[in-house]
């Protein structure tokens, strides 16, 4: 680790506290003044402390000093300048939106070092907060490099890296992660919380229960820190829609939002802005160009431009937009562009892997088999080919009023959808389908979703000797598959034959993104059938999969002599 440069910061004089104090966008500290009054020699000692005492913590400034930025100057300043008649803290809740980059964990573990060190609060309980255990330490692991990197700091404090917790023994105060999924969170006595990454939180019991923990000390300070959420109910979509309240409350006490206690800092673009314009980025990201690389948000954008799922990202990790979870996914043009006619004769005896995605026993039935480029046996090559089958029970099309009955019977009349006879599925039909291509093909393997498939697939697998493999249809099982089948879209190193009804599933497909932006496609509500694109991921699962048998390839040719 770099050790801390031996330079004199000279402390802080500002020359106008009312102009930085008024930095956060949209927001006027003394609209909501009343008794209120400003200890610009606290807030200076505070900017000091992260100037002379605090370091970065990665990357090429690790062991810096750690020189805040005036939009950071401003935040620190209006939390620990901002005073009450008794001479303690105005803030006691701080809501900082901000896009992704922006160095707020960093601030905001310094933040947390404060509150241990400056404060001088005997007994202070301080926790950075998050959905789970290594989000939890990623805020204290950057204050525990800030003591280590600043000899004063470290000989003042405990480090207890097992249990993870910063001590100062002599005050009986400590500075520890926890997480959702730690146990009992009852019994504390918080001075200070850093929620990190709120947006990931699946209900607010973490919250609430650290936030009623605060209620017996003097002036405690609970900071939320995220990223936008999704468009969908969560406790991170309340506090910004209170914070969005605050900051626009101008201070009148008859309007929703009047809160003197709450510092709402939210830098976000509009979503009437220009999302390709780098100065829409410079107003939802106060770090570009330190921080926020300019090269980095244009190769970003560039790849926003390709995709509706990148554009999602985009709007919603880097400017802060809110977006729907649900995205439409594959763009018309590169889909159009992976379509050509395959001669299935010329793919006897190659490489195959297959996708099968059974759905109810009244609806559609999909199987795919997938071939890696013909001239190449090599696995992902350039131009992979789809093929596809659909079955469909054929009592569907007696009731014309049927969702998608137009659709079905025409695709029936034209041979691409298979009627089975009854009023469910005849798996019979898939299974003496599948039979036939492991003759035809070198069939690798199969995935199936167990959901609906159990008893077909475990007769293909010990009666057939077809080498079927489950394959679950959560965000980790197929967020590979599903951001290589895209990778293959948008680069047209896919062939999916135009097949009618391949082509109408994928223009249906919608993506949904996990906190950890694992991806899947989620099957739209209604008439719209995404069943032949999921058993397309799953082929192509089975292909990339490093856990799968392979066969050997000697067992085909046999062993060659040079």
């Amino acid at each position: 680790m770099a050790k801390k440069k031996k330079t004199k910061t000279k402390r802080l004089v500002c020359s106008d506290w009312n102009k930085l104090l008024r930095e956060i966008p949209g927001y006027d500290p003394f609209d909501h003044q009343e008794e209120f009054w400003f200890d610009a020699e606290e807030a200076e000692r505070q900017i000091w402390f992260f100037h002379e005492k605090l370091t970065h913590t990665i990357a090429e400034l690790a062991g810096t000093p750690f020189i805040l930025g005036r939009w950071q100057q401003s935040i620190i300043a209006n939390i620990f300048g901002w005073k009450r008649p008794d001479g303690t803290r105005r803030y006691r809740e701080v809501f900082i939106f901000i896009p992704r980059k922006n160095g707020k964990s960093l601030m905001v573990a310094g933040i947390g070092n404060s509150l241990l060190f400056v404060d001088g609060e005997m007994g202070a309980e301080i926790y950075s907060a998050a959905g789970d255990k290594d989000q939890a330490s990623l805020v204290w692991g950057m204050a525990k490099q800030q003591v280590l990197n600043d000899e004063e700091l470290k000989k003042n404090c405990k480090i207890y890296t097992a249990s993870k917790s910063l001590n100062i023994e002599s005050m009986g105060s400590f500075f520890k992660p926890i997480s959702h999924d730690a146990g009992t969170k009852h019994g504390f006595n918080a001075h200070g919380v850093l929620f990190d990454e709120l947006h990931v939180q699946k209900d607010g019991e973490l919250l609430d229960t650290l936030e009623t923990s605060m209620g017996a000390r003097r002036q405690p300070l609970l900071v939320h820190l995220t990223t936008s959420d999704y468009n969908r109910p969560s406790i991170c979509n309340e506090k910004y829609e209170y914070a969005c309240e605050v900051r626009d409350n101008a201070g009148d006490k008859a309007k929703p939002g009047y809160d003197p206690y709450f510092l709402p800092v939210i830098y976000e673009a509009d979503k009437d802005d220009d999302w390709t314009d780098p100065k829409t980025w410079a107003k939802a990201n106060p770090n570009l160009g330190v921080s926020v690389k300019l090269e980095y948000l244009e190769r970003q954008c560039k790849k926003a431009q390709k995709t509706p799922r990148d554009k999602n990202k985009f709007l919603r990790l880097h400017l802060n937009i809110r977006t729907d979870q649900d995205v439409a996914w594959l763009d018309y043009e590169h889909w159009r562009q992976c379509g050509g006619k395959i001669d299935i004769a010329k793919l006897k005896e190659k490489m195959c892997f297959g996708g099968l995605d059974l759905s109810s026993t009244t609806d559609l039935s999909a199987y795919v088999k997938y071939f890696p480029y013909v001239d190449n046996p090599q696995f992902r090559d350039k131009k992979g080919k789809l093929i596809c089958k659909f079955w469909l029970p054929k009592s569907v099309l007696d009731d014309k009023d049927r969702e998608n009955y137009e659709l079905y019977k025409s695709w029936a009349d034209m041979g691409l959808l298979t009627l089975t006879p009854g009023n469910v599925i005849d798996y019979r039909f898939i299974r003496k389908e599948i039979k036939s291509d492991s003759k035809k093909f070198d069939m690798q393997s199969i995935g199936y979703d167990p959901y609906n498939a159990t008893q077909l697939c475990i007769s293909l697998r010990d009666e057939d000797g077809i080498n079927m493999i489950e394959h679950r249809q959560g965000f980790i099982s197929m967020n590979e598959p599903t951001k290589e089948f895209e990778r293959m879209v948008i680069g047209h190193e896919l062939n999916h034959g135009e097949n009618p009804i391949l082509n109408w599933m994928a223009g249906n497909a919608m993506v949904r993104e996990d906190p950890h932006q694992n991806i899947k496609v989620v099957k739209p509500k209604g008439k719209q059938k995404v069943d032949g694109i999921i058993a397309s991921i799953m082929a192509i699962s089975m292909s990339i999969s490093e856990d799968r048998p392979q066969k050997s390839v000697y067992s085909k040719r046999g062993l060659r002599v040079l």
